[in-house]
């Protein structure tokens, strides 16, 4: 199996780069079905969280578990982790349906992080 990543958008404050698993990142297909107007807001959320940090409103960046945040923008779920050397990993993106995050979701996330880490070590 392989794990590399592919970057999303570089900042003053952090880089924010996708799992690409297999030669799929589980994000971009996530993001390439999304309508216009919901890439370009979520687009948006990551240059500025680049540039400015991860933002401390709970509506657009949230801890959920076990080091798995999720990037909201309306009912957009990102799920991703932080990584050393001021970097953001993003995993997978979802719709949400529920007012808690998803169970589902939180496992996908820590697993796809798993499969990095492991990649990643020597």
């Amino acid at each position: 199996m392989s794990v590399i990543t592919q970057l999303i958008t570089r900042g003053a404050r952090l880089s924010i780069l996708a799992i690409v698993d297999d030669g799929r990142s589980q994000f971009e297909q996530f993001f390439a079905g999304l309508p216009p107007p919901s890439k370009g807001k979520l687009r948006a959320l990551f240059d500025f969280i680049a540039k400015n940090g991860a933002p401390r409103n709970i509506e657009k960046f949230r801890h959920e578990e076990d080091g798995i945040y999720a990037i909201k923008q309306n009912q957009i779920r990102v799920y991703c982790f932080f990584e050393t050397g001021q970097m953001i990993i993003v995993t997978h993106g979802t719709l949400k349906k529920r007012q808690k995050a998803n169970p589902k979701d939180l496992k996908r996330a820590k697993r796809l992080r798993e499969e990095y880490l492991k990649a990643k070590r020597p």
